[in-house]
């Protein structure tokens, strides 16, 4: 099986700085994919060079068996990649129709903005088609870019910390959609909630210091020494 995307001896510099190290994964295609560590170990980098926001230093980035290396954004958007943000990306002056009007036609995408109406009425955004984000919940917001994204058309669709602000009921419906699309879509998930990431991801690479400290299933990644003693510590891993 080809791999949807491929990260290929990944090197990030920011001058003295080694923010990715020779980092190489995949991720398969129909993958619910975690990507963990903390603070400062380059997950939020290795996004930026995925999406186009970031040239590497070295290495090569794959997408569905091409080399997408240095491509920009908005055609990394075009191939069929798009992101979510920490902080979600939304204009404050569009409703929630023409913020998914917006970003299906720019992603060339016609039959996109209709799907996506449909799939905002299916998990609970069809009563709200007609409000402006700061009208939303911390949750519904998190899902307006989640379907944004999906209004692109992309097939490999990158997660940050999309679970954030969120109470353990609104992380158990966002995750319910994430799951409710993985046979269309392939998702990469940065997140802090440990949980949440374990009871999610079918696959979760571990990054620590900028270097790649482990890879494997979740009750692999729970039982690793090296991911304890550097990451998430003992207790925080027999709860997750």
């Amino acid at each position: 099986m080809i791999p949807i995307l491929r990260l290929q001896h990944v090197t990030q510099r920011f001058g003295g700085v080694v923010a990715l190290d020779d980092v190489s994964f995949d991720v398969l295609p129909g993958q619910i994919t975690g990507l963990i560590g903390p603070n400062g170990s380059g997950k939020t980098t290795a996004f930026a060079v995925v999406s186009g926001f970031l040239r590497p230093t070295e290495g090569r980035v794959f997408f569905e068996g091409r080399d997408i290396t240095g491509v920009q954004p908005h055609e990394m958007t075009r191939l069929g990649i798009a992101r979510t943000f920490q902080t979600p990306q939304l204009f404050t002056s569009l409703t929630v129709r023409e913020t998914l009007e917006v970003a299906a036609s720019a992603a060339g995408n016609e039959k996109g903005f209709e799907g996506a109406l449909r799939t905002a009425s299916d998990i609970g955004l069809g009563s709200k088609l007609e409000h402006l984000p700061g009208e939303l919940t911390t949750a519904d917001t998190r899902l307006l870019e989640i379907v944004k994204v999906f209004a692109t058309g992309a097939r490999l669709v990158l997660l940050d910390e999309v679970f954030a602000g969120l109470s353990s009921t609104e992380i158990d419906r966002t995750a319910q959609v994430i799951r409710r699309y993985a046979s269309e879509k392939s998702f990469v998930v940065i997140e802090h909630r440990m949980r949440a990431v374990m009871a999610l991801c079918e696959y979760i690479h571990v990054l620590v210091y900028g270097r790649l400290a482990a890879s494997g299933e979740p009750q692999e990644i729970t039982s690793n020494p090296e991911v304890i003693a550097a990451y998430l510590g003992a207790e925080e891993l027999a709860h997750a």
